[in-house]
């Protein structure tokens, strides 16, 4: 078959090349470092089979807070976990950023760690703020053994609160 891959940097092919058994199915280019997006589009055959991109991300806007789940059990242990990523206005995930963020619990439930991927960290996870690592951390919100509304605040200095409500059932 043939196989080839094609890199456009802001819209601009820097040039297509094999993408074969030959290579390894690896492809390489050397261009220079500019912000913007960085598109590959892969061919069989001279055929279009798949495109991917990345784009350089902006200034720090918002945090963005994401539940493994909408609802929680009401008994009392029952835990719920949300993803805390910095993103700009766009919703790109600000790789660069580690600032500290700030939490706060309220209704039927209880922030119960905040945790980071960081092996080196030494901040407490028990604490209601924690520097970000990689731009994420991980709220742990545990029920309070009633049903109703949790609502997890996050704050970041500089960036509106962010906020995320469960339900405990």
């Amino acid at each position: 078959m043939d196989e080839e891959v094609e890199l456009f940097i802001n819209g601009i092919s820097a040039g297509r090349k094999p993408a074969d058994c030959a290579s390894q199915n690896r492809v390489t280019f050397d261009v220079i470092y500019q912000p913007g997006t960085i598109e590959a589009v892969s061919y069989c055959s001279g055929k279009e089979t798949s495109r991917t991109f990345l784009k350089t991300a902006g200034a720090p806007a918002s945090l963005r807070l994401t539940a493994d789940r909408e609802t929680i059990g009401r008994e009392y242990g029952d835990l719920g976990y949300v993803t805390v990523e910095i993103v700009d206005q766009e919703g790109c995930v600000v790789t660069y950023a580690e600032p500290k963020v700030s939490f706060e619990v309220t209704g039927a439930g209880e922030l119960i760690a905040i945790g980071t991927a960081n092996p080196w960290s030494e901040e407490s996870y028990v604490d209601t703020q924690r520097k970000a690592w990689q731009v994420r951390l991980l709220a742990v919100i545990r029920s309070s053994g009633q049903a109703g509304e949790i609502v997890l605040r996050a704050h970041m200095d500089g960036l509106p609160v962010s906020e995320l409500g469960l339900n405990a059932q």
